[in-house]
């Protein structure tokens, strides 16, 4: 079986997301990993699965929400063709950690609205991309992936709630 997840990433889309890391301005660094998504994305077929769940929210600890949501990326990539949000990761806690403390784009500390307002909803809508979103069990303890839940709703995509314990074999 072919290995999905990777196969339209370049080393040039991981050299430009490990360089982001050293910015400080979180605007920015949204714009470009946007760039480089949109790059990936150009890349990658016309059907396309994504996984959506708990990351900074829900019942788990970000640490375990991590693990859950890496097993889950894998397991989901076996199976189609997927964009792998996973490298965007360090970028995006390098913004978090810039924007924590303003109420206005950290609302109650929760900074997922930014990051689908500056990320996720453009790359989701503005892309001609036949979105196969997969929710983690546990989603709808989740700020963003409800969020990403109406978004993909209104774009027509069939959601598929994966079973709790999905991840825990991968094979």
């Amino acid at each position: 079986m072919k290995f999905q997840m990777r196969n339209f990433w370049m080393k040039q889309d991981y050299d430009e997301l490990l360089s982001l890391r050293s910015l400080q301005d979180p605007f920015e660094i949204m714009e470009r990993s946007f760039l480089i998504a949109q790059e990936i994305i150009r890349r990658s077929p016309k059907q396309l699965g994504i996984v959506c769940g708990p990351m900074s929210s829900g019942k788990l600890s970000i640490e375990e929400n991590f693990k859950v949501f890496v097993k889950t990326v894998f397991k989901v990539g076996q199976k189609l063709p997927l964009f792998n949000q996973l490298p965007f990761e360090p970028g995006f806690h390098v913004v978090h950690q810039l924007i924590k403390d303003d109420p206005k784009l950290c609302p109650n500390g929760s900074s997922s609205k930014f990051f689908i307002d500056h990320f996720y909803e453009k790359l989701f809508c503005f892309s001609d991309k036949e979105w196969f979103p997969h929710f983690i069990h546990g989603y709808e303890h989740s700020t963003g992936a409800m969020i990403e839940k109406k978004i993909f709703t209104e774009l027509g995509s069939t959601i598929h709630p994966l079973r709790k314990g999905f991840a825990d074999r991968l094979f």
